[in-house]
């Protein structure tokens, strides 16, 4: 009897240890896919040395993405035999469409069969039906349809006009996007502009209409394609994992399936709109040689930065420009030009260029100031201001214009430096000067003044030739002056400017200083007033010129020594 039991207990122990032959096979979590989303392949292994095994995934990567992978194993025990089992999952997103297989993947000496998968278009719907025999199938929820559409309102626009296009997902699955919809195509032939904010509306199936706006200007002409939008996200599934039968295996599963219900599992999504084939217009041959700018509508406008300017010989006002261009991007709006005129020397600062989404067009508009300083006194103008557009609507060339001003100008004309002239235009013949033909005119102080700049500029360079070099820096930290010669140094010119008005305004607090004629006629000082229009130059008018370190500071410091002991009469404000 004791022979036969241990006989029993010896046969069954052998049954246990008895397990099945190594085997290795594939599956699929579904037959079909659309092109940017993925599946699941599923890698079972069983045999005796499941804990050092590991399969070789490269050969998946010549016509899928891996997004994920994960393992997992598994024991049971049926009918007095014992298993051991380990799973890979590993999530796949086709890089193309078509029929593509799935490699046999290799376990040392074992093979999985290969597989094939259909892969259909962006936004295809797939059935329940399509999944591999039922076994690790997606649920309904996982099969809504995505799909992507690509609409424009111009398919024959003019060469950089604006093309207004909407980006259109119907979505089903929940996405969260990892970033806005990008446009796969090079920055040199095309410019994208946003043109509001995205609109979300329900689609009657349980999902989503998400769209997205925006303006495409094209860079080049002739046949071709506005290239695809491409979104990146994810969607969260929630799948339903095949219960083992083992109780160890039931238990895993159990809470495998309780994470998956509570939580889902995030999957990647990367869909593309189909390309749209536009034809480009070249420029319109009768458009002629101004600068190219296709609009569909087009306002200016100017206005004095005060309500009512005085205008005077040599004192500065101004004016800001308004141009604006319905359906043009801020890189395509041009440069204003001005028709220069010797009687009034016109200084433009640097324009402001900005672009506006407004009733679903983009508007760009040029704001730029502009300085007048009248050189000569009696009735002037203002040369009108011409911008050439061409309009998309018509189809024909337009002229937008800021019609000449005439002004009134109080005093005569400016005494100038220039060194190719033969002759002083206040002199007479003989050489003496024509004083009473000065004496004569309404606004004669304005030359005396100027007659005695020039008196004390021959006293300033001679006391400046006698005078010994003054060390700069100490009379610099007593001043203020450091920060002008900085700027001197450095070439700062808007810089210098501030420094020398704040400066002028410090030591003559009795005075109106609003620009750098006003700071010159306080200092009174022939050369200083040649550097300051020189630097009026150089800001407003695009000279390329040098200053004189010397003759600033020199000035200055005099100047400084000087304001208290010297009642100045104060300039009157430019714009009552």
């Amino acid at each position: 009897m004791l022979k036969k039991i241990l006989n029993i207990a010896i046969l069954m122990i052998l049954t246990v240890s008895v397990a099945k032959a190594d085997d290795l096979t594939a599956t699929l979590s579904q037959d079909k896919v659309p092109l940017g989303e993925t599946f699941e392949l599923t890698l079972t292994y069983s045999g005796n040395n499941t804990g050092n095994v590991q399969p070789d995934f490269s050969p998946l990567r010549q016509n899928f993405d891996i997004y994920s992978t994960s393992s997992s194993l598994q024991s049971s025990f049926i009918n007095g035999q014992g298993s051991v089992q380990r799973q890979w999952k590993i999530g796949l997103m086709p890089k193309q469409m078509g029929v593509l297989t799935i490699p046999a993947l290799k376990i040392g000496q074992y093979s999985s069969q290969p597989l094939n998968i259909q892969v259909l278009p962006s936004g295809s719907v797939v059935s329940a039906e399509s999944s591999n025999n039922g076994k690790n199938s997606v649920t309904s929820a996982d099969i809504g349809q995505v799909a992507l559409d690509l609409s424009v309102d111009e398919h024959n626009p003019y060469v950089q006009q604006e093309i207004n296009a909407v980006l259109t997902i119907d979505d089903n699955k929940g996405i969260e996007f990892a970033a806005e919809p990008q446009l796969l195509s090079a920055t040199d032939d095309w410019i994208i502009k946003t043109l509001r904010q995205p609109t979300v509306e329900a689609n009657g199936k349980g999902g989503r209409i998400i769209k997205f706006y925006y303006a495409l200007f094209p860079q080049k002409s002739g046949k071709q394609q506005i290239p695809a939008f491409q979104i990146d996200g994810f969607y969260t599934s929630f799948e339903d994992p095949q219960m083992s039968s083992s109780a160890f295996g039931g238990m895993m599963s159990f809470f495998e399936t309780d994470i998956h219900r509570m939580f889902g599992m995030k999957k990647p999504i990367k869909l593309q709109t189909k390309p749209v084939d536009i034809d480009v217009r070249p420029i319109a041959g009768d458009y002629g040689n101004s600068w190219w700018l296709p609009a569909t509508a087009v306002g200016v406008a100017s206005r004095w930065t005060e309500q009512k300017p005085v205008f005077k010989v040599g004192e500065t006002v101004s004016r800001e420009i308004v141009f604006a261009a319905e359906g043009v991007a801020d890189t395509q709006m041009p440069e204003i030009e001005l028709v220069q005129n010797a009687n009034i020397r016109q200084y433009p600062e640097k324009p402001v260029v900005e672009s506006i989404a407004d009733n679903n067009k983009i508007t760009s508009q040029v704001k730029i100031r502009i300085v007048y300083i009248p050189q000569v006194g009696g009735k002037q103008t203002i040369p009108a201001i011409k911008i050439p557009w061409f309009d998309v609507t018509t189809g024909k060339k337009q002229t937008a214009v800021i019609d000449a001003v005439t002004i009134d100008v109080e005093g005569s004309a400016m005494p100038f430096k220039n060194e190719t002239a033969t002759a002083n235009p206040l002199q007479e013949e003989n050489g003496a000067v024509n004083i009473p033909l000065m004496e004569k005119t309404v606004n004669g102080f304005v030359q005396w003044v100027w007659l005695l700049l020039a008196f004390a500029a021959g006293l300033l360079l001679s006391f400046v030739v006698l005078r010994r070099r003054e060390n700069l820096q100490s009379e610099n930290k007593e001043t203020d002056m450091g920060d002008i010669v900085n700027s001197l140094h450095q070439k700062d010119y808007r810089r210098l400017r501030d420094c020398l008005l704040a400066y002028g305004r410090r030591i003559y607090k009795q005075s109106n200083i609003n620009n750098l004629n006003d700071l010159a006629t306080c200092v009174e000082d022939a050369d200083f007033s040649e550097q300051m229009e020189r630097l009026n130059g150089i800001l407003y008018a695009n000279q390329t010129t040098e200053l004189d370190e010397k003759s600033i500071v020199s000035a200055l410091k005099k100047a400084h020594k000087t304001a208290d002991k010297k009642e100045h009469k104060p300039l009157p404000d430019l714009y009552k």
